[in-house]
């Protein structure tokens, strides 16, 4: 009974032995503290290939990238379309027409001089209205080269510093068609000389 007790006890204690000696070959020691329960450690997973592309992206990736982040978040602006201008045509101006020429009016004159004494002489120039209209306003001017004109008159002008002017302003008297009228004036100087003549602007000719 003895003897199958030490047998008995001393199969344990060596079974006890080399499973103790096993575990510890299996199971590393762990460092623990006392009273912490022990978790489980998660698994590391091995480094997908997405890191590596990431560290050095490709230079498209790269310029792709910094394309998008310089564009404006929203919606992209629409083109707006362009306004078809048309040309204006140039304003073409007319050519100038020629100056009107003036007709001259159905008028003939009679100039005359009559000498006097001292170097004096009398001058008349007859106005004659030859046509089938009055002549309503009319202005009259005589210039002399060699004499001076010292009175008009019947207050039908006024002397200027080389001839005289008639009518005009001083409210010259109507001439009907088939009427004449008489301008009358003294000079001095040489009646003789030559002596120009204009009716309402335009030249005329003394008979």
């Amino acid at each position: 009974m003895t003897t199958s007790a030490v047998i008995v006890g001393l199969g344990t204690l060596a079974y006890g032995s080399t499973h103790t000696y096993l575990g510890f070959i299996s199971d590393p020691p762990r460092h623990e503290s006392a009273g912490t329960p022990p978790f489980p450690r998660p698994p590391t997973a091995p480094p997908s290939a997405d890191v590596y592309r990431s560290a050095s992206p490709a230079p498209e990736r790269a310029t792709r990238e910094a394309r998008d982040t310089a564009r404006p978040a929203g919606p992209a602006p629409r083109d707006t379309p362009r306004m078809r201008t048309t040309a204006t045509p140039e304003a073409k101006i007319p050519p100038r027409p020629p100056y009107a020429t003036r007709t001259p009016r159905p008028v003939t004159f009679d100039y005359e001089t009559h000498p006097g004494e001292g170097g004096d002489f009398t001058g008349s120039v007859t106005i004659h209205n030859v046509g089938e209209g009055p002549i309503e306003q009319w202005r009259l001017a005589l210039a002399f080269s060699d004499a001076r004109v010292s009175s008009v008159l019947d207050a039908l002008g006024e002397p200027t510093l080389n001839g005289l002017i008639a009518g005009g302003l001083l409210g010259p008297p109507r001439i009907d068609p088939g009427e004449s009228l008489t301008v009358t004036f003294t000079a001095e100087g040489d009646a003789s000389g030559g002596v120009a003549c204009r009716f309402n602007g335009d030249p005329c000719t003394l008979h």
